[in-house]
């Protein structure tokens, strides 16, 4: 497991019978017993474990009553257990992968969440337990359903509602003209200024052309490349951009050291869509696994052993 902060917290706090080769049977509470509230499959649930969910829940922004903590460590164990049952538990990735889920549903980095978890006492051992079982169950359910897949028609409708997902991979290769002007200057500069990049503008029609004949022009620079991609923009520039042909210049606009302009040198799209599609599909298929997740926890816990005392 990457060496977090986070991590060695665990790592420094927790006892040996935590290990990830815990043998399942007979499932061992992550926090010390007290006076046992609940009995899930014959593994009690103590009013300790409760509290330290409670604040569990508080830290990454869930809804934190008693009820809430209960449910949770319910489903930990029966999710747990029947992982057990084929032989699934969760390696150091696996268990890296889920604390960095936890974060994100959270709105944290994980170091701020470690800060946090530590702030409020959070029992380590419980912090363990819990991500054990979130990223145990969720190898059960991709196991269970490895067959699961989307369509291409099921993707292209998704993109279909979201068609601003490819708008946001396309990458612009820009380069920056600037017609300078002297500081001070009048109005009869910036508009003598202005009409000589209308007429550059004019005869610009591609990048390996059109370049030199810019550097040639007396007091006119020419930055270096720069790609961008079109999420990182704002919407006003990206309309500017989406209506420039490539090859192109942008309308000259005045700034503070004189006349700009952006040559549109490339607009690439085409393998940042292949990547879009590809992560629309891991989205869907990853909505779906999350339906059958639930139907499939629903029918275990229906056939649970649960005794509340």
């Amino acid at each position: 497991m990457t060496s977090t902060r986070f991590e060695r917290f665990l790592k420094g706090t927790l006892p040996a019978a935590f290990a990830l080769g815990l043998c399942l049977s007979g499932l061992a509470t992550p926090v010390a017993a007290q006076s046992v509230a609940v009995v899930v499959n014959g593994d009690p649930i103590t009013s300790a474990d409760i509290d330290e969910h409670m604040k569990y829940l508080r830290v990454i922004k869930k809804p934190a009553t008693r009820n809430d903590a209960i449910e949770d460590l319910i489903g930990d164990r029966i999710k747990l257990r029947q992982a057990s049952r084929v032989g699934l538990d969760a390696s150091d990735s696996e268990l890296t992968q889920a604390l960095n889920r936890v974060a994100t549903s959270a709105r944290m980095t994980v170091p701020v969440l470690s800060s946090a978890f530590q702030n409020a006492k959070v029992s380590a051992e419980l912090i363990r337990f819990h991500l054990r079982a979130l990223a145990a169950w969720n190898t059960y359910v991709r196991v269970r359903n490895k067959a699961l897949n989307v369509s291409e028609a099921e993707v292209d409708a998704a993109l279909a509602r979201d068609a601003n997902r490819v708008k946001d991979a396309a990458d612009y290769t820009l380069q920056q003209i600037v017609f300078v002007v002297p500081a001070g200057s009048g109005p009869g500069v910036y508009e003598q200024r202005m009409r000589d990049a209308q007429a550059l503008r004019s005869r610009f029609t591609d990048c390996s052309t059109g370049l030199p004949l810019a550097r040639a022009l007396p007091e006119v620079g020419v930055k270096p490349p720069v790609t961008r991609v079109a999420g990182a923009l704002s919407s006003g520039t990206r309309t500017v951009l989406d209506q420039t042909p490539k090859g192109r210049l942008t309308p000259p606009e005045r700034s503070a050291t004189g006349i700009e302009m952006l040559a549109v040198c490339g607009k690439e799209d085409d393998g940042d869509r292949t990547t879009v599609r590809e992560n629309v599909q891991a989205d869907l298929v990853a909505e779906r696994l999350s339906k059958m997740a639930e139907t499939m926890y629903q029918d275990l816990r229906k056939k649970a052993v649960i005794e509340r005392h």
